[in-house]
């Protein structure tokens, strides 16, 4: 099997190439999104979890000024970044140790930061999606006034945008009504949603500045 440094290395490579991004969205399409009678026969196991995305995501936006050539065939490219993926995975349980009765196998991993990292990172996300919103306004009220003085808008919109941008992508998803898995992640401001509230337009602005600022430091 491949060394963790050697898997981070082919990793970078691909998600150095001009098109990684629709790569991306097509794996993040494979792993993520299926029809809810599936649900239930599902082996989570077989599949990438959000954080596995999420840090392709990260490498996506480290690596996507380099500019390598596009990738071809891009059904077996998903399948090596899924290999990949899994091989990283396995580099963590050598951490492990064997269940004995003493001491106890929370006594015997509890310190071990390769099994922390594991049980974090490959762990079921600690909230539904929904909970990080619905608590947004509570979380950030003593804010609520510097934002909208610096930022220009209420925190109290962001519940609002997130339940419109992911209602809008879960009918174009579930009704088939997209061209490609560019149109399918994406939305356009020229909807009655946006009109209808111009807050929503300037949060999603301060998020790609703050975006835009992080990227410039590295």
């Amino acid at each position: 099997m491949k060394g963790r440094e050697e898997i981070l290395e082919e990793l970078n490579k691909l998600s150095s190439s001009e098109n990684f991004l629709e790569i991306l969205l097509l794996t993040t399409n494979k792993n993520l999104n299926r029809p809810y009678q599936d649900l239930g026969k599902v082996d989570s196991r077989n599949f990438l979890n959000e954080n596995e995305l999420a840090f392709l995501f990260g490498l996506w936006l480290k690596n996507k000024n380099r500019c390598f050539p596009a990738l071809i065939d891009k059904n077996t490219i998903i399948t090596k970044i899924e290999s990949l993926m899994n091989d990283y995975h396995f580099t963590f349980i050598d951490s492990f140790s064997k269940v004995s009765k003493q001491p106890s196998y929370l006594a015997q991993v509890k310190d071990r930061e390769e099994v922390i990292k594991e049980t974090n990172y490959y762990s079921g996300s600690g909230a539904y999606d929904l909970q990080y919103v619905n608590f947004a306004s509570k979380k950030y009220e003593k804010d609520k006034a510097w934002l909208i003085k610096n930022r220009n808008y209420d925190i109290d919109y962001v519940d609002l945008l997130y339940s419109y941008i992911k209602n809008s992508l879960t009918i174009k998803l579930n009704e088939n009504n997209y061209h490609d898995v560019f149109d399918l992640h994406s939305f356009s401001f020229n909807t009655y949603g946006f009109k209808k509230y111009p807050q929503f337009e300037q949060i999603l602005n301060c998020v790609y500045q703050f975006r835009y600022s992080l990227e410039s430091r590295f």
